[in-house]
């Protein structure tokens, strides 16, 4: 959601397809891009930090840490700008509650019991459908031009 949320911020619209797919890259190294470079102070930083998570889990990566970091990058060129400014995680943070509090709004509302875990909500299967619907809703009550990939 943060990939999502940073478009939102740069009032840009992600790319149609998969945010974090890339040809001969594991999908989960490029969130981990992401995951170090938002928090991060600098572009260095951001990599020293990726090859940290390297070379705890899979060090023979060590040396693609910056070659991942700039393809991932040139990538998402439009929202690039916000990384590298303590406020950008901050403001992240505060959309991502902001969006949970809405959707618990919304579905307290309709008498529907929903426990939040994270980045995730816990509703009755039944309940599922009005839980992706609230979900949407609350995203798009914050930017209406952008549709996130709600799972």
């Amino acid at each position: 959601m943060q990939l999502f949320l940073l478009y939102g911020l740069a009032g840009c619209v992600p790319p149609d397809n998969d945010l974090y797919e890339f040809p001969r890259v594991d999908r989960g190294w490029m969130k981990a891009v992401l995951t170090r470079s938002v928090g991060a102070n600098t572009r260095d930083e951001a990599i020293a930090s990726l090859r940290a998570e390297m070379a705890a889990t899979s060090s023979k990566l060590l040396p693609r840490a910056a070659e991942f970091f700039d393809l991932f990058w040139k990538r998402h060129k439009d929202v690039y700008r916000l990384l590298f400014k303590g406020e950008t995680w901050a403001k992240l943070q505060y959309l991502d509650s902001t969006i949970a509090l809405r959707v618990l709004r919304l579905l307290l509302s309709n008498n529907i019991v929903c426990i939040p875990i994270h980045d995730s909500f816990i509703v009755q299967k039944k309940h599922e459908v009005e839980l992706r619907t609230a979900m949407q809703t609350a995203f798009k009550s914050l930017f209406p031009k952008i549709e996130p990939m709600i799972k």
